[in-house]
């Protein structure tokens, strides 16, 4: 399963990974698992990760929380926290 990204799309997973990057050991972007993909993953240790999920707008709101529920169903044990980033707004939300 490989997503394809626009070029906007990568612009702003690399726009919110210039904002977030050092507050974590390691940033990981477009990480695909059997049930999809995560945007950006900021590894706090190897067991502990906070998620991001990356909208142009607030359009796209519930289906990045349904992307979110379906990534830390997977990775229960792994994700402390979840956030969504709204590109056009520059908002990061945590959900």
């Amino acid at each position: 399963m490989t997503t394809q990204h626009t070029h906007k799309e990568l612009s702003q997973i690399n726009s919110l990974e210039q904002l977030v990057s050092k507050s974590y050991k390691r940033v990981i972007k477009n990480m695909e698992y059997p049930l999809g993909e995560i945007d950006l993953i900021g590894v706090i240790n190897n067991d502990c990760w906070d998620i991001y999920e990356v909208k142009t707008s607030m359009r796209g709101y519930d289906k990045a929380i349904l992307q979110l529920n379906r990534a830390t169903k997977y990775y229960h044990n792994k994700i402390l926290n979840r956030f969504i980033y709204i590109a056009n707004e520059g908002l990061i939300e945590k959900v």
